[in-house]
């Protein structure tokens, strides 16, 4: 049994099998920051927020130096609403791995729910940036797209986001009818 099949079934949405597999893993191999992590995202995801941040806090002290995993502790932090906490947690991540551009996006979050306008737009242009970057790389990237539309809409910039929507969905069209769909 591999922390790899947790992980596969997770993303595919099939957390209950998910959650069996890997508390099989770490009944057999103990905790990791990695395991711990994964749980912590189970947790959330099944609507147990606050019972994910322990969890997170947790992973974070196993594995301190991942980027991600802090990351998360801090997004974890913001939805429970310890945003001074949370804020420090996503800066500190974002020290160890400057290029995660969903936290750029979640500091935006912070600082617009905090009243703070000036400071969201500086990081969501950040964010827009390497969302950009990250669409310049993998043109067909979906989750690129999607994350750059929304922070376009976010900036207001809600021509850009309309063009990235239209481009994004002749991708996916392109892919459901294998070519070129302009002529459908």
């Amino acid at each position: 049994m591999e922390l790899t099949e947790s992980v596969l079934l997770y993303r595919a949405g099939r957390l209950n099998e998910s959650r069996s597999t890997l508390e099989d893993y770490i009944v057999t191999y103990g905790d990791s920051g990695d395991a711990l992590n994964l749980k912590a995202l189970n947790l959330w995801d099944s609507g147990k927020v606050a019972e994910s941040v322990e969890v997170f806090q947790r992973a974070v002290e196993l594995q301190p130096n991942s980027a991600i995993i802090r990351g998360n502790y801090g997004c974890a932090l913001f939805a429970t609403h310890r945003i001074e906490e949370a804020t420090a947690a996503v800066r500190s991540a974002l020290d160890l791995n400057p290029d995660l551009t969903y936290l750029y996006e979640w500091l935006g979050d912070f600082y617009r729910d905090k009243g703070d306008e000036a400071s969201a737009v500086r990081e969501y242009t950040r964010a827009k940036e390497f969302a950009e970057r990250d669409t310049r790389i993998d043109p067909s990237s979906l989750s690129a797209r999607q994350r750059k539309e929304r922070i376009y809409r976010k900036l207001g910039e809600y021509d850009k986001a309309d063009e990235t929507h239209r481009e994004t969905e002749k991708i996916q069209r392109d892919a459901l009818y294998q070519g070129d769909s302009s002529n459908m």
